[in-house]
C-alpha cells in the first residue's frame, strides 16, 4: 500500500482587474498568492498494486494535472501517450513475444481480427491504434499503467469489453491501473478501486467505493450538484 500526495500550483500573470477578479470568484480558483494559482488542493490518495484509479470530471478541469502528479511519485509506469508504434510492421510483428503471447494481448485489446492483425498502425483508425499502444503496454507488464482519455476513441460496446478486460487485466498480474476520463459509463465494468472527481478550480474528492449500485449511482448524482 502506497499513498500519494496530489498537489499543484502554477506560477501565473494575473492582472488585477476587476473582470480577472470576477472569473476568480465565479469559478472558485485558488489564488494562493499573488501570480500563483493552486490547479489542485493538496489531498491524499492510498493506492494498492493491482487496484484501478479513475479520474474523472469535465474536459479542461484537470484530470490530466492528477495524473501526471501521481505519475511523477510511481516506478515501473507506461504511460499509453508515450508508446510510439512501428509503422512499417504488421500488428503481430509489434511484439517481441511469440505467435500465442501475441495474440492474447491483441485479443485483450479488441483487437482480435484475423485480418485486423496483418494491417500496420497506420492503417488503423485513432481507436484501433489507442488499443494497440494498450496491448502493447500490457504485454510489457509494469506495475502501473497510465491511461489519459481513456476509451475516448472507442464506441460505447467496445470501450464496455475492454474496461472488463482492464479490470481481469490488473486483478491477474497484479498491476495499476491509472485512468482519466470524462466519460462516467466506465465504472460498472471497470470497477475502480478508488475514484477521483477533479472539479473545476483546485478542488478534487477522493472515494473508495464499495460496488453496491445505488451507492455508486448516488456517489455521481452528489458530485454532478457539487
Amino acid at each position: 500500500m502506497s499513498r500519494y500526495t496530489l498537489a499543484q500550483s502554477a506560477d501565473v500573470f494575473i492582472d488585477p482587474t476587476p473582470k480577472n477578479q470576477a472569473v476568480i470568484n465565479l469559478f472558485g480558483l485558488n489564488v494562493k498568492e499573488k501570480n500563483r494559482i493552486n490547479l489542485l488542493e493538496p489531498c491524499e490518495i492510498t493506492i494498492q498494486p493491482g487496484q484501478i484509479c479513475y479520474i474523472t470530471g469535465a474536459s479542461g478541469s484537470g484530470k490530466t494535472t492528477i495524473l501526471n502528479c501521481l505519475k511523477s511519485q510511481m516506478h515501473n509506469v507506461i504511460d499509453l501517450d508515450e508508446i510510439e508504434l512501428p509503422m512499417n510492421k504488421s500488428l503481430v510483428d509489434c511484439f517481441s513475444e511469440n505467435l500465442k503471447k501475441t495474440l492474447k494481448w491483441l485479443s485483450l485489446a479488441g483487437l482480435g481480427e484475423a485480418n485486423l492483425m496483418l494491417h500496420h498502425p497506420n492503417q488503423l483508425s485513432q481507436g484501433q491504434r489507442y488499443r494497440l499502444r494498450l496491448a502493447l503496454a500490457m504485454s510489457q507488464k509494469p506495475d502501473v499503467i497510465f491511461m489519459d482519455e481513456c476509451c475516448n476513441h472507442l464506441d460505447h460496446d467496445t470501450a464496455s469489453i475492454i474496461s472488463c478486460n482492464l479490470r481481469r487485466y490488473a486483478n491477474r498480474y497484479n498491476c495499476t491501473l491509472v485512468l482519466a476520463t470524462s466519460q462516467e459509463d466506465l465504472v460498472d465494468d471497470l470497477k475502480p478501486d478508488i475514484i477521483v472527481f477533479k472539479h473545476q478550480g483546485g478542488k478534487a474528492c477522493v472515494y473508495y467505493p464499495h460496488y453496491n449500485g445505488d451507492q455508486l449511482e448516488d456517489l455521481f448524482q452528489e458530485e454532478d450538484h457539487q
